[in-house]
């Protein structure tokens, strides 16, 4: 019996050792991920913050032309881009107000601390 318990305990000491080494690793990738949230904004006509008449092409953006104009804008305001997106899953209006919407959708990895910050030009996370 003695000999089970002198195998046996220095075993579950190991086994718990590794285990929770395991759980921090796990525990810190959970953490890197809600560092960082996915934050949206409805294309409109012409009323985004980045949105300039002097584009010769302001009716229509490359979708190229408008993640890059959009990650300068926040760039420029401080604000964290890790990634950023377009496609066109958004709700197109088809009024002719300036602030109508395309249809197309800014999508943007930012850390969660900017998320304040890009709230307030009407990005929202999204689902």
């Amino acid at each position: 019996m003695k000999s089970i318990f002198k195998i046996a305990l220095p075993l579950f000491i190991i086994l718990t050792a590794f285990s929770c080494l395991d759980n921090n690793e796990v525990k810190k990738e959970i953490e890197k991920e809600s560092a960082t949230l996915t934050v949206c904004y409805d294309e409109t006509k012409s009323a985004d913050p980045w949105f300039s008449f002097s584009d010769p092409n302001w009716l229509k953006l490359k979708d190229s032309t408008l993640i890059s104009n959009a990650k300068n804008y926040l760039l420029a305001d401080t604000i964290t881009v890790h990634d950023i997106t377009v496609n066109n899953d958004g709700q197109f209006d088809p009024c002719l107000a300036s602030i109508c919407t395309t249809g197309r959708r800014v999508k943007v990895l930012i850390d969660r601390t900017d998320l304040i910050k890009i709230q307030k030009i009407k990005f929202y996370e999204c689902k």
